[in-house]
């Protein structure tokens, strides 16, 4: 058992590599980040946080998590809703903290702005259902998976 992870291990991209390991992931499902709906591309999110695992991490437990939340933000571009689900590595090395991030945005209302702004956490893939739940039984992804998003991105950085 021990022999087959350090495989694997050997052969896992690094968080640096996040971005492009992902699209490629959405390409063999099948989906184009661009044209995909948004549904799948969520539910593709936490399957690649199921399947995909990273080399140079830490060694404690919640060097891999991933994070749903959304609220209104203006970054200095107009305010615009977000929906995101961000996967927070914790390496070994010069940059310790960086991130893989998949946002929505759309137009701002009423309804989406009355939702407030909300987060949770999930630190392994074992808690994936309960965390899959509370993402699509929110509000905020109802709502929102009944719009059309004016623009989505996909990027890595360290924070």
């Amino acid at each position: 058992m021990l022999e087959w992870l350090l495989r694997r291990l050997a052969r896992a991209p690094t968080p640096a590599q996040s971005e492009a390991a992902f699209r490629s992931f959405l390409r063999r499902t099948g989906l184009e980040f661009e044209d995909a709906p948004v549904r799948d591309v969520l539910l593709a999110v936490m399957q690649f946080y199921a399947e995909q695992r990273f080399a140079g991490l830490g060694d404690d437990p919640d060097t891999d998590m991933l994070l749903f939340e959304y609220g209104c933000y203006d970054w200095g571009v107009g305010e615009a809703f977000q929906l995101a689900l961000t996967r927070q590595f914790y390496s070994r090395g010069d940059n310790p903290i960086s991130q893989l991030t998949v946002v929505f945005f759309y137009r701002p209302d009423h309804t989406l702005r009355t939702l407030g702004a909300h987060h949770v956490w999930c630190a392994h893939p074992r808690e994936l259902d309960a965390f899959r739940a509370e993402m699509f039984d929110s509000a905020a992804t109802r709502d929102a998976l009944n719009r059309t998003d004016q623009r989505r991105e996909v990027y890595w950085q360290v924070v």
